[in-house]
Formats: C-alpha cells, sequence, structure tokens
C-alpha cells in the first residue's frame, strides 16, 4: 500500500513554481505528499481552487493504485551519525559515485544522475510517484530495475566515506568528500599496478561492473601498457579508489587488503 509519506512533494509543487503556496511549502521545509497535503488543508490562497482539483485528482489515482495492492518503488539510504554532515550532498553530484566501468565509454546509461546533486539524488530514489513508480526512474532516462539498486548501493557506499573523512577533520564547511584528495591521488598512483592487479585477480565483479574475460585483459593491459586506453582505465581506478578511501587508508592500501575489499562485489 502507498501512503503519503512515500510519494514525492514534487508530485504536486512541479505544478506550483513561483507561486505563494510553493513558497509557503519551501519555508515550512515539506518532506513528502502528506507534509503539502497538511498545508493545503487549511491554505486559502488564490491557488486554492487549482488545488483542490489536483488533490481530487491525485487521490483518485492513489486509490486505484492501492485497490490494486500498489507498493511503493523507494529505495532506503544510510543516514549519517552527524546531521551537519548532510552539507555535503549539496556540495558534490553524481558523478562522484561509483556504477561505471572504466573498460567502456559508450555506457550514458547514469549521465542524467551524474548531473544531479546528491541530495536530489538521495531524496529522489526514496521517494516515488503517487501510482508507485521511482521518481528517479520518472525523471531519469535509461533508469530503472537494477540500475536503482546499483544507484542505492553507491549513494550508501558514499555515505560510508563521507562519515570516514569526517573522522579526520573538525571542519564542516568543508567539501568532506574531497578533503586531502590530491595526497590520496599521488600516493595510489604509485602502486595502482599491484592494485589493478589484485582487484582483478580477487573478484569476479567489481562496484563498477562484472569482469569477464575481454575485460579482465583489459585490466591486464593497462597495468604494462601505455597506449591512450590503458592510461583511462587506470586513472579512472585511481579516481574510484582515491574517492572512496581516507589518506591513512591509501598508505595502506597493499598491506591491508580489507580496504580493497571495499570494491570488490563478489
Amino acid at each position: 500500500m502507498i501512503d503519503l509519506k512515500d510519494v514525492s512533494y514534487k508530485e504536486i509543487l512541479c505544478k506550483y513554481n513561483n507561486t505563494d503556496f510553493e513558497r509557503l511549502c519551501n519555508h515550512k521545509k515539506v518532506k513528502n505528499l502528506e507534509d503539502v497535503f497538511n498545508i493545503y488543508k487549511d491554505y486559502q490562497g488564490k491557488e486554492r481552487v487549482m488545488l483542490d482539483r489536483d488533490f481530487h485528482r491525485l487521490f483518485k489515482r492513489l486509490k486505484i493504485t492501492n485497490l490494486k495492492d500498489g507498493k511503493p518503488n523507494v529505495y532506503e539510504i544510510d543516514s549519517y551519525s552527524d546531521d551537519s554532515l548532510y552539507y555535503n550532498d549539496m556540495l558534490n553530484k553524481g558523478n562522484i559515485l561509483i556504477f561505471d566501468t572504466p573498460t567502456s565509454k559508450v555506457s550514458h546509461t547514469y549521465d542524467d544522475v551524474k548531473k544531479m546533486k546528491i541530495s536530489d539524488i538521495k531524496y529522489d530514489i526514496s521517494h516515488c510517484m503517487i501510482n508507485g513508480h521511482s521518481y528517479l526512474e520518472f525523471i531519469c532516462n535509461r533508469i530503472g530495475g537494477e540500475k536503482l539498486l546499483i544507484i542505492q548501493r553507491a549513494l550508501n557506499n558514499y555515505v560510508a566515506q563521507i562519515e570516514r573523512q569526517a573522522l579526520l577533520t573538525d571542519d564542516r564547511n568543508i567539501n568532506l568528500f574531497t578533503y586531502q584528495k590530491a595526497e590520496k591521488v599521488k600516493v595510489i598512483s604509485d602502486m595502482i599496478g599491484d592494485l589493478i592487479l589484485y582487484l582483478i585477480d580477487n573478484s569476479s565483479e567489481l562496484l563498477w561492473g562484472q569482469l569477464n574475460e575481454f575485460r579482465y585483459n583489459l585490466y591486464k593491459s593497462s597495468i604494462h601498457n601505455n597506449l591512450l586506453k590503458d592510461r583511462e582505465i587506470r586513472e579512472a581506478i585511481i579516481e574510484y579508489i582515491s574517492n572512496y578511501v581516507t589518506l591513512e587508508e591509501a598508505y595502506n592500501l597493499l598491506n591491508d587488503k580489507k580496504i580493497l575489499k571495499r570494491f570488490i562485489v563478489r
């Protein structure tokens, strides 16, 4: 059964841009359609007639969906231990999440997600439309099914990294995700061949994709060769690893393989 708490507030507010009703909802910091509905019940502004019509239509659709035993297609994202860490979600975009394989530049599956702020991705994947369909799937092309699970995993890995980085400094006015990034890249670049070899020899699937024979050979080639494709693969993996370890962990990657297992699915 779909509850108003599951439904994105955007289902209705997207029609009321730059209106008094939208400004009131923003001021009240609505989190879902239930919050919007509670404001609407006492609202007597000039948008009232349109709101009556739109909520009538929404509730009619909701009733039909629930009669069909509708289920909300929503995905839970891990919370932070400290609310101040949510500030980082406004600073970072989906292009720092891990879901693209470095061995292919053809796929554009996640292009729309990469342009979004982390805060928006988190919200849209954890809320649905009135018919129960994922809101993120609704606004992004090529996203659905297994891809939503991959995005959920990528977001939870991001949350875990922010938590790790937060232990390194008391400053909450910086982008923790990029904290000490240059130093990490330098350390990891010096050992990238050994890191790639460990990852491909000890997995059948990495966070950025399954490992078949073709991809294995591409990764192996990138260790020993210096063609453009080899450099691109190395640079992509350096980027992934440096983004999801701390500086101390970067120094210990070859000694503590538990850190590298963070990037192995199976």
